[in-house]
């Protein structure tokens, strides 16, 4: 099952994301992948662009994390810091830490 959410329901993160997620016990997140980066928005300030694969969520690790805990995670008041462990186009990855607006 594939779905469109959008990050920062609180504050705003500046990007959206698609999450693949398992429905078999429970609502797990297999595979989160950013689709839209908004312009001049934190998430492009700290660098993250589309295609970018989210593989951790606040110490949350996907697949694995349950998609109300990462839901809750991704949602940050203005101010608070989203950290996020990203794996970019190469495979390498990299922790950014988004300043939610």
């Amino acid at each position: 099952m594939n779905t469109t959410v959008f990050a920062g329901e609180e504050g705003s993160n500046g990007l959206s994301v698609e999450a693949a997620v398992s429905v078999f016990f429970s609502t797990e997140l297999t595979e989160v992948k950013v689709n839209e980066v908004f312009v001049d928005s934190p998430a492009e300030q700290a660098g993250i662009v589309v295609g970018d694969k989210i593989v951790a969520i606040d110490g949350c690790t996907i697949p694995g994390c349950s998609a109300t805990k990462g839901k809750k995670l991704m949602a940050k008041a203005p101010g608070e810091k989203l950290p996020l462990l990203v794996e970019k186009a190469d495979g390498s990855q990299v922790t950014i830490i988004i300043e939610v607006k």
